[in-house]
């Protein structure tokens, strides 16, 4: 696909910025779930059918918390009975 004037010097400038800003430090990084405990929680929830919040909110702690065998399931399925403004959750 051939690009304009235009387009190629935006390009540039997106590029140019990137190489400024850097690498992301590493506690910025986000690391994939991984762990005996996260494993075994999460067939658990797929085996019992039940909706997390954690799932449901897109939690971005989902790791964390199923580490350390903690999961918060919702009673009507994936539909929450909060309505948190913050959430999302339907």
């Amino acid at each position: 696909m051939k690009i304009n004037q235009h387009q190629q010097a935006f390009k540039e400038d997106i590029e140019k910025s990137r190489e400024e800003l850097g690498k992301r430090p590493d506690w910025l990084k986000v690391r994939l779930p991984t762990g005996h405990n996260y494993k075994e929680v999460h067939e658990l929830m797929r085996k019992s059918k039940l909706n997390t919040v954690c799932e449901e909110a897109k939690c971005p702690n989902i790791a964390e918390c199923w580490n350390h065998r903690t999961a918060t399931f919702m009673i009507l399925g994936d539909t929450c009975t909060r309505s948190c403004g913050f959430c999302n959750v339907k």
